[in-house]
């Protein structure tokens, strides 16, 4: 395995990985399938753009992309944006590797709040993401429709 890494002109090279990941955030939410249902990868890259610098991060096998790190620097805030191994590269250290190098880049960058984001559904990935010193810090709760 290697990783390569994209900048924002290359995002669509990620593409159909992001869609396997918002399909597997579709299937396990509870209360928000229609926001995934809804949510293009063309909206998630307007977002992206938005941020003052980004770094993609590939893990490849044999010229396939099997996952992806996305990292945003906004002023000194740094986010873990996205984060995608496919099912049968997990447990192989590749989101490891991923992270690592990730976490890296932000803190070349100096930033000096780094957060990530977990969706609804998705809570078996926090364990996960304490292992890099990530600690919960708020639960933010949203209305799912109309009130």
């Amino acid at each position: 395995m290697k990783i390569q890494i994209l900048d924002k002109e290359h995002l669509y090279e990620i593409e159909d990985l992001w869609k396997e990941l918002n399909d597997l955030h579709r299937e396990l939410s509870t209360d928000f399938k229609e926001h995934f249902e809804l949510f293009t990868f063309e909206k998630r890259c307007e977002q992206l753009y938005e941020k003052d610098e980004l770094r993609v991060f590939v893990a490849c096998v044999e010229e396939k992309n099997i996952g992806y790190c996305i990292v945003t620097q906004d002023r000194n805030d740094g986010e873990v944006d996205s984060l995608f191994i496919q099912k049968r590269y997990r447990g192989q250290d590749v989101g490891n590797q991923l992270m690592q190098n990730g976490l890296k880049w932000l803190n070349e960058k100096q930033c000096t709040n780094i957060k990530i984001h977990v969706a609804e559904g998705n809570e078996f990935a926090i364990g996960f993401y304490e292992k890099f010193g990530f600690k919960k810090r708020f639960t933010t709760l949203q209305v799912t429709g109309n009130l």
